[in-house]
């Protein structure tokens, strides 16, 4: 074991096992406890009560991870390395599954970040972040482009290479351009300082054979321009839409004159709402509605026409600004989100409203410890799972509907034959009148027989079995506890209810077979009783430093004593053991205060004991050799 981390004004010190890399903590009593480890994004992470708090002036927990110990401590690291596994795996840390890597080993250009403490960016696009001694991981856009969070927004990696690695600064109206057109590819021989105009015809040329601004989308043909106005680089201004090849290179040549001359072709104002169509020199805004979909307000001819429209209308869509994340999708109807370059789709019609926020909690809980894929995974088992709710939905409520248009006809047909008994007085009308009433009863019978013959009580979560027959009445049988045992009796019970004798066999079955039944849930109850207490047997008290030992036998409670030292625990458990196997017992607790100096003479256990033989009145503590 070697020491690994510790703080005069802490109340522990830390070890770390050389072959398992195990963490144990050892307090200032002599005792000694394994620490686990939780999963974080870049491995495995330990809580440590090390870092000192100014401010509060006393130590607090702080997350380390594991792989830094291991490097620091076991390796004996001293300058920037980065752990690395066998199996890819960064939850498996072991002695045999990883291996360290220097950076000057690596044979790259490193250079520190500027307002980013500890962190390094090589040529390549690699963040090497020094506290964590790993790389960090970028995000991915669903173009392939990655991106880094830093100091407060996300910078493309390319642009991070270049800016740090590149042979000339940026400048106003050029892009970094990847020349193999693989985007996730930030190698600083990879990238090149290009005109926007260059990098459009670049990217048209590879795409498609259409004139440069056009894009085809289904059998319309839209126009988009990309210009830098006053420092700031505007990307893929929409036009418009149109009909022909020709209309819409029109018009992105028409833009392209304006923006060589120092005009934006794109209109704004105060309120970044309202945009211009530049096609059609029309002024228009989008606001969301209660159907999901963002209404369109357009085709205005000046700015302050749509301004004044807007003004009268953002009233009655103001409820919708601040709405959260879940009163948003259930307004929509679905959220989106995008994994791998794949977007994903959760409809509300699809999972019904109570499924569908609980998918969307699920999602939000899973983005939080960086498990996407778990919620995708999952998907397919929800979907499933509501399909065969919905079907049973269905058919119980196919079921009511058929036994409700059945007694609402014979309800109508009852009323029909009494008005036409009031006119006439024939006798098979009579007889038709009394069928219908019988079938009601009959109806309503059923109906209360289909009712369960058991309840759950929510206090006890015991099951109450009360049988429901045809005359109307319940029969209460007993409570039980075994839901296999309240399974066997409601099968049974079915079976009598369709006999005409029910009242005979259920007062049968309560007088001469219920009792087994109490019997084997009586069991059930004790050996749920046996499990909710301590399976070890013992457990430790902190204010006492000691071990309890006790023994559950014929609902009573033995002591077997207080033990510093977990083997005597064990070993006077097993003796215990083997005395009830041998049915001695009650002959073998008679001596156990010997048994207790016995046990801890063999394990040198040095437990301060008060002696029994000793008066109550005078209490005193003996300390056995």
């Amino acid at each position: 074991m070697i020491r690994i981390f510790e703080h005069i004004k802490s109340d522990y010190t830390y070890y770390i096992d050389e072959n398992t890399f195990s963490i144990f903590k050892k307090r200032k009593n002599g005792s000694l406890k394994e620490i686990g480890t939780k999963k974080s994004k870049y491995g495995l992470t330990v809580q440590l009560h090390i870092f000192y708090d100014e401010k509060i002036k006393r130590c607090r927990n702080r997350n380390v991870y594991l792989h830094t110990i291991v490097g620091d401590y076991i390796f004996k690291a001293r300058k920037k390395y980065v752990i690395n596994y066998k199996d890819n795996d960064i939850y498996n840390c072991t002695k045999e599954n990883i291996y360290i890597t220097y950076l000057c080993d690596l044979n790259r250009k490193w250079n520190k970040l500027k307002n980013k403490e500890s962190t390094y960016l090589s040529d390549n696009g690699d963040v090497y972040y020094e506290p964590y001694k790993c790389f960090l991981s970028p995000s991915f856009d669903i173009t392939g482009y990655a991106y880094f969070y830093i100091n407060g927004e996300n910078i493309k990696r390319s642009h991070l290479v270049w800016k740090y690695f590149g042979n000339e600064p940026f400048k106003d109206g050029y892009v970094v351009d990847h020349i193999d057109n693989n985007p996730s590819n930030d190698d600083i021989n990879n990238l090149q300082l290009i005109t926007i105009r260059e990098n459009i015809i670049k990217d048209l040329h590879k795409k498609s054979n259409l004139p440069t601004g056009v894009r085809k989308e289904g059998n319309k043909y839209k126009s988009y321009i990309g210009y830098t106005m006053d420092g700031v680089y505007h990307e893929n201004i929409y036009l418009g839409v149109f009909d022909t090849i020709e209309l819409a290179s029109d018009c992105y040549q028409r833009a392209l004159s304006l923006v060589e001359n120092g005009i934006n072709p794109i209109k704004s104002g105060d309120n970044k709402d309202i945009k211009y169509k530049f096609s059609v020199d029309k002024w228009y805004y989008r606001l969301p509605s209660n159907n999901g979909r963002d209404k369109y307000f357009g085709d205005f001819d000046s700015y302050d026409k749509a301004l004044e429209s807007y003004n009268s209308h953002i009233d009655i869509f103001k409820q919708f600004f601040n709405e959260t994340d879940e009163e948003k999708a259930i307004r929509k109807g679905n959220f989106s989100f995008k994994y791998n370059g794949v977007s994903y789709m959760i409809c509300k019609r699809k999972y019904g409203d109570i499924e569908f926020i609980n998918a969307l909690n699920y999602y939000k809980k899973c983005k939080k410890n960086c498990n996407v894929q778990e919620f995708i995974n999952s998907i397919p088992l929800i979907r499933e799972k509501i399909y065969n709710e919905h079907n049973k939905i269905y058919e119980s409520l196919k079921k009511k509907k058929k036994e409700e248009a059945a007694i609402k006809y014979a309800k109508l047909l009852r009323e029909k034959k009494i008005e036409k008994l009031k006119k006439e007085s024939f006798k098979d009308i009579k007889d038709e009148l009394d069928s219908i009433n019988e079938f009601l009863k009959e109806s309503k019978m059923i109906e209360f027989m289909n009712k369960p013959n058991y309840i759950q009580n929510s206090y006890n979560d015991c099951y109450t079995i009360n049988v429901p027959y045809k005359d109307g009445k319940y029969y209460y049988l007993h409570s039980f506890k075994n839901k296999e045992i309240v399974d066997e009796i409601d099968n049974i019970m079915n079976e009598y209810k369709q006999s005409d004798n029910f009242i005979n066999l259920f007062n049968d079955f309560k007088s001469n077979k219920l009792l087994s039944y109490i019997e084997k849930d009586n069991v059930y109850r004790q050996q749920i009783e046996s499990q909710k207490k301590n399976k070890l047997g013992y457990y430790y008290l902190p204010k006492k430093d000691l071990y309890r030992v006790k023994k559950h036998l014929n609902n009573k409670e033995y002591v077997l004593g207080y033990y510093k030292d977990e083997r005597c625990c064990k070993y006077i458990l097993d003796e215990c053991n083997n005395a009830i196997k041998l049915g001695i017992f009650s002959t073998w607790y008679k001596d156990i205060e010997k048994h207790k100096l016995r046990v801890r003479n063999m394990f040198n256990d040095l437990t301060l004991v008060r002696s029994r033989n000793i008066a109550s009145n005078n209490k005193k503590y003996l300390e056995l050799p």
